[in-house]
């Protein structure tokens, strides 16, 4: 029976485009393409014939009867149609459309009915990658499939199209989903279920309290909840089976973490359950066993609370820093109330603690602390620490040190900034300096800064200029228009905005916007769409009814057919305004960098970090769900591309992100890589690809420094850290370890 649904959803999808309203990140061209999903909804439902709509394109019909053809293809043509399709969804609908448009579709709808449930899985997965309500239909007929994998995957992609939808809209999928929880027999795919149900946008008490019941046994389920509507209202009976979650009658069962926080976004009232599970061990393991549960019960602690001053003082000297990093946060949310910064200034001075744990609780200084003057000597003794040949491993706590003195001493921050960072062979230190600099509003400082050897710092010293409102803003500005270095000709537009200048500005934008198209990477969108915004802004009529930008329309109209949508969206406002008529955009349609269908079936499983100090980070490559990724990383590494870049960003007790040539988040790969979203999580060790938008992945990766489930759906996963006895066995110490300017020696596979 199940293997007759399928083939109707392969008929079905036999004309359907599959389009989707893109992502919400970005002022991308977002058309939404149609769906052919929809309409044939009740057909599969009852195995009848439907009758056809015009494809997306608009040009052909569907045939009455659609044979699915002999040759499905392999998982590898699957993955690559379905990431040609993914970029074809920023550009507008093209009629005829092309042949290998269609072709494409083809092979995916054959996919979904195919008898390989590989096939199936990587067809339902990257349905799901639209993010389409209009595909839901055919994505739940992949639910009855005889496949546990295939309805795991059918479920999450449900969720994953209807990211978009809220309210009303989508109580439809709910409904449904909830009746397959009822009928599912593996335990896995149920657990899925129940997350897809819980991640649809409800905007609704009712329709949230009805799934609330029936997942309330399950604590990750009931957190997805909370997580989107904070205001949701638990029953008695639901704060109960939490609360037996989160403190277990078997004390050798594992407290939930999630029923820690579903309680605490309840805001539920059982301080003594928060102690204990903030004391909670293993009761066999190392004294870190069991920090997820610890570190989740501190988060809920307030610091000056008798019913948690004992807990929270144990907690501050835990064996996982984790923890102790958690409670230092906590004292730190409290100083304003308490002015004790006791605990913090400990960590600060403790040479024993690790760096990141010294640097976090620097940045929670501040001078309403009871002592500022103990607190300003210790900041100035990590700060003289730095010498102007201080060696990369050696700058990373006294540089914040520097950072924060200047809230407590300003004089004496100015002298080391002076003496020592200014003449720094660090960039890093260098940038801190223009922080500092921007703090204590030294214009001169900030002038020397603009004009040093490193974009990264002088993006910070254009920064400054900017806060400052200095006079010189716009002579930098448009000196760093000249830049190689896309995040400073971002920050440069950015520093020119409201500035008419027509004469010196639009000359100086249209010589950048030509020098960076003509590089043709789609890394310099982050730079030429504010270029572009400010040739907008500065389009308007003036008084004589003309555009200042009229003599310049030659130059932006061949914009219109730039490679890049966004571009030609904002070139067609531009000459819009000039013109009085809006252009339609055409850009120019651009194929994604793919591997071979070889490449794909050739990679790695396990492939190891090589750090310049000798230590490595191994990965499990994640070549089932995120096999574009892993072909791009792994290429590039054979490539020597990663040789000698550094892990630039680094965010205490949220991620590490590394492997970009400029050491900044503008600087990446040339080409974007489409995000593959399917059922992995960002959860501690998990390493997935950086992005500023919706399949905008540069090369740039990150760690996942603990859980952050709030990158889910969001992020590629494309490997997670592997650490079996012998050289990896130290690969979570490492990442724990890294601290900004870590350097790559090379990537290599482990064979």
């Amino acid at each position: 029976m199940r293997r007759a649904v399928l083939v109707l959803a392969a008929v079905a999808l036999a004309g359907g485009g599959l389009g989707a309203v893109v992502g919400p990140t970005s002022v991308a061209f977002r058309p939404k393409l149609e769906s052919l999903a929809a309409p044939f909804a009740d057909a599969i439902t009852k195995g009848a014939s439907a009758p056809g709509r015009p494809s997306t394109g608009g040009a052909r019909m569907i045939p009455a009867a659609y044979v699915v053809p002999a040759q499905t293809g392999s998982v590898e043509s699957v993955q690559l149609a379905l990431d040609r399709l993914l970029a074809d969804r920023w550009y507008p609908p093209v009629t005829p459309r092309p042949q290998s448009a269609t072709s494409d579709e083809a092979l995916v709808r054959a996919a979904l009915g195919a008898a390989d449930p590989a096939l199936r899985r990587v067809a339902v997965r990257g349905l799901g990658q639209f993010e389409n309500s209009d595909e839901a239909a055919a994505i739940e007929t992949l639910l009855h499939d005889s496949d546990a994998g295939v309805r795991a995957e059918a479920a999450n992609a449900l969720a994953q199209a209807l990211v978009h939808s809220k309210g009303p809209d989508v109580v439809p999928a709910s409904k449904f989903l909830l009746g397959q929880l009822a009928t599912e027999t593996h335990d896995a795919t149920r657990s899925v279920i129940r997350e897809a149900v819980a991640r649809l946008h409800y905007n609704s008490q009712t329709a949230a309290t009805d799934v609330l019941r029936v997942v309330a046994p399950f604590p990750e389920a009931v957190v997805l909840l909370l997580r989107s509507d904070r205001t949701l209202q638990l029953s008695d009976d639901v704060r109960r089976t939490l609360r037996l979650a989160a403190r277990p009658r078997n004390p050798a069962q594992i407290p939930s973490a999630a029923a820690i926080e579903a309680l605490g976004i309840a805001q539920d009232p059982d301080t003594e359950l928060v102690n204990y599970a903030a004391t909670w061990h293993c009761p066999i393991g190392p004294p870190t066993c069991g920090f997820e549960v610890r570190y989740a019960a501190v988060l809920r602690m307030i610091a000056g609370d008798p019913a948690f001053d004992a807990i929270l003082r144990l907690a501050r000297h835990d064996a996982a820093f984790q923890v102790r990093m958690a409670a230092i946060r906590r004292y730190g949310a409290a100083v304003s109330k308490t002015k004790d910064c006791t605990e913090i200034a400990s960590a600060v001075g403790d040479s024993d603690e690790p760096a990141i744990v010294q640097i976090d609780a620097i940045s929670l200084l501040s001078p309403a602390c009871a002592e500022p003057d103990g607190l300003s000597a210790k900041l100035a003794s990590l700060a003289t620490q730095l010498t102007p040949t201080t060696p990369v491993a050696e700058w990373e706590v006294g540089a914040p040190a520097l950072e924060a003195l200047v809230k407590f001493d300003r004089d004496r921050a100015r002298k080391i900034v002076a003496d020592v960072a200014l003449p720094s062979e660090q960039w890093q230190v260098r940038a801190a300096a223009a922080r500092v600099a921007t703090a204590l509003g030294d214009d001169a400082t900030l002038m020397l800064l603009a004009a040093d050897r490193a974009p990264n710092v002088q993006t910070d010293a254009l920064a400054g200029l900017m806060r400052l409102k200095s006079a010189a803003v716009a002579d930098v500005a448009l000196r760093d228009l000249e830049s190689p270095d896309y995040q400073l000709v971002r920050q440069a537009a950015l520093a020119l905005q409201g500035n008419k200048q027509i004469d010196t500005v639009v000359p100086a934008i249209v010589g950048a916007l030509t020098r960076l198209t003509k590089e043709g990477k789609d890394t310099s969108r982050d730079a030429r769409v504010p270029l572009m915004t400010r040739l907008k802004e500065l389009a308007p009529l003036d008084s004589t009814g003309t555009s200042p930008l009229l003599q310049w329309r030659d130059q932006i109209q061949p914009y219109l057919s730039d490679f890049d949508p966004n571009v030609a969206q904002l070139a067609a406002d531009v000459l819009g305004t000039i013109t009085g008529t809006r252009p339609a955009p055409t850009p120019v349609h651009r194929a994604p960098l793919q591997p071979s269908e070889a490449e794909l079936r050739q990679l790695p499983g396990r492939a190891k970090i090589v750090f310049d100090d000798g230590s490595v980070i191994c990965m499990a490559l994640n070549r089932d769900a995120a096999p574009l990724a892993v072909a791009r990383f792994m290429k590039l590494a054979a490539a020597g591309y990663y040789n000698a870049l550094t892990f630039h960003r680094l965010v205490p007790l949220f991620v590490a992100q590394g492997g970009s040539p400029g050491a900044n988040e503008y600087t990446g790969d040339a080409r974007f890589m489409r995000d593959e979203l399917g059922l992995a999580r960002h959860v501690r060790g998990a390493v997935g690809i950086s992005t500023r938008g919706r399949d905008t992945g540069d090369a740039q990766i990150f760690f996942d420094l603990i859980d952050q489930p709030r990158l889910n759906y969001e992020y590629t996963v494309f490997a997670s850290l592997w650490a079996p006895p012998g050289e990896c066995s130290q690969s979570y110490e490492r990442m724990d370890g890294l601290l900004p300017g870590a350097a790559i020696a090379q990537v290599v596979p482990i064979r």
